[in-house]
């Protein structure tokens, strides 16, 4: 533990130059028992706390204008989001995983929430054939994605929770189509 005095004069030594901090062992105003610079006799903790205040601040104001833009240009956001995704598509499935790893219960309550509105929206009255009918969908659905390398999804034609209508889980209902055309569909009904 030295002095500032004695940081300067070791500082501008030429044994021992670019002694860019130093130690007295007490603490700053704010409490820290860190270093304090040769230069101005800061802190260095109340510095690195001040630089990520800024950091955040400035994050903060970015975002609020990057939200705000997206609100008025929907279309462009849309449309820039979806050409970054296909431009990097390793780091968004990467992103999406690491995320599903990270929220492995929300995961799960989504899975099991469609389960139980699929088996609500079932009606009683199908047959063991109607069961196979589609069942057979899913596994079609699955050929195809071995076969051609993309990814195809069973579809309801009309949503199980849709906004306006809702339809039922039944082979009626069901398209394997494929998953890109899927997701831009969503949760709408689209007659054809």
């Amino acid at each position: 533990m030295i002095t500032r005095k004695e940081a300067k004069r070791l500082h501008e030594d030429a044994l021992l130059k670019g002694l860019k901090t130093y130690s007295t062992g007490e603490p700053c105003k704010k409490g820290h028992l860190s270093e304090k610079y040769t230069s101005t006799g800061g802190c260095v903790q109340c510095a690195l706390d001040a630089a990520k205040r800024r950091a955040e601040s400035k994050s903060a104001e970015i975002s609020a204008y990057v939200k705000q833009w997206n609100l008025q240009n929907k279309e462009r956001a849309y449309l820039n989001k979806k050409l970054w995704k296909e431009a990097n598509r390793d780091i968004h499935n990467a992103s999406n995983a690491e995320w599903r790893k990270r929220n492995t219960s929300w995961c799960t309550a989504y899975v099991m929430k469609s389960r139980a509105e699929k088996a609500k929206r079932t009606p009683v009255w199908l047959t063991d054939d109607d069961f196979w009918m589609m069942s057979e969908m899913y596994h079609l659905a699955e050929i195809r994605t071995k076969i051609t390398g993309i990814v195809w999804h069973v579809d309801h034609v009309i949503p199980l929770r849709g906004k306006t209508v809702s339809g039922f889980h039944v082979p009626s209902n069901l398209r394997v189509i494929t998953a890109q055309e899927n997701m831009k569909k969503g949760n709408r009904y689209a007659p054809r």
